[in-house]
């Protein structure tokens, strides 16, 4: 737990942590690592271009996304996920954070040696449970964690629910218990249906919707 506090400190120390790249990436691999040999990361990045090939904005994409996080904790991962989903719901969710991530650096980096996006799919565990994050990011002196959803929002509505609002909790523990400047987003590629907007709006979840 100490372990965990100690890691959201410095991600919350803003333009102190980018100095300190190295432990903030070494701190983040409580869960996973991203470091591969040269050979395994060409393969999984041929293997990944071969999957959007027939689109020339997913594979600029899918290069900058190599370029900026391929030792970033969780990318990979990710990244294989996608390849190897031969359900497309679940490789499009995939996909949708690595656009998401790639925009957010583009949005906010002003300097190359400090990461915007420091984690992908990490796991948290604070008292109130634990919940696993589709991006960790750095923005402005303040943690923000991520989820991001490419569904129609007709399924499973119980669970994302329960979900969201376990998600909600673990950043308001973290902002109000430890005292860690943190914030929650709700990111969606499709529209929010009305009942959906609603119940957000009642249990104070904030949320961002694609253009």
């Amino acid at each position: 737990m100490r372990y965990l506090i100690f890691l959201f400190s410095l991600l919350s120390a803003g333009t102190e942590a980018c100095r300190n790249i190295a432990d903030i990436q070494r701190l983040l691999a409580f869960s996973t690592t991203s470091f591969q040999s040269p050979e395994k990361l060409f393969k999984l990045k041929a293997f990944a271009l071969k999957k959007v090939q027939k689109c020339p904005s997913k594979r600029k994409t899918l290069d900058q996304a190599f370029h900026q996080f391929k030792d970033t904790p969780g990318f990979l991962q990710t990244v294989t996920a996608f390849v190897q989903h031969g359900n497309e719901d679940s490789a499009a969710g995939h996909w949708y954070e690595i656009e998401k991530a790639v925009a957010l650096h583009e949005q906010h980096c002003n300097d190359e040696k400090c990461p915007v996006i420091v984690g992908f799919n990490q796991r948290i565990t604070t008292a109130v449970g634990t919940r696993e994050f589709d991006i960790i990011a750095l923005l402005k002196n303040c943690t923000h964690l991520y989820e991001c959803k490419n569904v129609t929002w007709k399924e499973n509505a119980r669970k994302k629910r329960r979900q969201f609002l376990d998600q909600q909790r673990i950043a308001q523990n973290l902002q109000r218990k430890h005292h860690i400047n943190c914030s929650y987003l709700l990111c969606s590629k499709q529209p929010f249906p009305l009942k959906w907007i609603s119940w957000f709006k009642e249990h104070q979840i904030s949320t961002e919707q694609e253009q």
